[in-house]
């Protein structure tokens, strides 16, 4: 059972925008999507705020095709704009973290060298392009004590932010509604507020499944993204409802 109190406490702490930026329709902003369960909460609660543009990454990390997944079905559900998708094989090439062809166990193993930066780069150049002044990513309050991935906090951002203005002449505000938050709170919200968890994905791994149509996949189950997803659940009594996802391989996206 969630706590009203709870969500009443969680809610306070969600960080608003100004609703003068509205005054001419929704801004538009572009969503870092991932698919992970911080970057969908983070997107699903600005939904009618701004029009989202979803961006994701592919770096040939391990979990990119249940990820794309979930994406492509939170863009359906949810009717965000069409998703564009940056690759890159810089990180398979030289075998670094999640995109490195070893299972990912903990956050030392899934340590991927500047990944942040790395992602806040294309997003600045495409709401250069659209038109957009902002970029929302999934960043909560468990990564503020992170010490071995350090790029993804309110300071990091911050000066993501500050910097953008030399990048592409403009100001792109990198925000996330839910960076007070920690997981269990994002879990909490999100079932008061009856978003699907079900379409999204933690797992640096990806684990297949064989013999079906189309390539199922599953959580490992044993990563320190799942240990921590399962315990988040399992702590506000709450069962996980993403078993596995489908990849569609008739998918419609275009590359930047």
């Amino acid at each position: 059972m969630l706590e009203s109190q709870n969500i009443t406490d969680i809610e306070l702490q969600i960080k608003k925008y100004p609703n003068f930026l509205k005054e001419n329709g929704k801004p538009k902003a572009v969503s870092l999507l991932s698919g992970g369960l911080d970057s969908s909460m983070a997107t699903f609660l600005l939904k009618e705020d701004f029009e989202i543009y979803p961006l994701m990454i592919d770096y040939k990390q391990k979990s990119f095709k249940p990820e794309l997944a979930c994406v492509v079905n939170q863009i359906e559900l949810y009717d965000y704009k069409e998703l564009v998708i940056f690759e890159s094989s810089i990180y398979k090439t030289l075998q670094m973290g999640l995109s490195s062809d070893h299972d990912d166990i903990d956050d030392k193993d899934a340590f991927t060298p500047a990944r942040n930066i790395f992602f806040a780069v294309p997003a600045m150049i495409y709401a250069k392009y659209i038109g957009a002044k902002y970029v929302i990513r999934g960043t909560i309050q468990n990564d503020q004590s992170n010490k071995i991935i350090r790029d993804n906090n309110e300071i990091f951002w911050n000066k993501v932010t500050d910097i953008s203005n030399y990048c592409v002449n403009d100001s792109i505000q990198f925000i996330s509604p839910i960076s007070s938050l920690s997981k269990r709170d994002v879990i909490v919200l999100g079932l008061d507020k009856k978003f699907d968890f079900s379409l999204t994905w933690s797992c640096f791994n990806a684990v297949v499944e064989s013999g079906k149509v189309h390539e199922d996949y599953k959580p490992c189950g044993v990563c320190a993204n799942c240990v921590e997803r399962n315990y988040s659940f399992e702590v506000i009594g709450e069962s996980d409802p993403a078993k596995s996802i489908r990849y569609k391989k008739e998918t419609n996206f275009k590359y930047l």
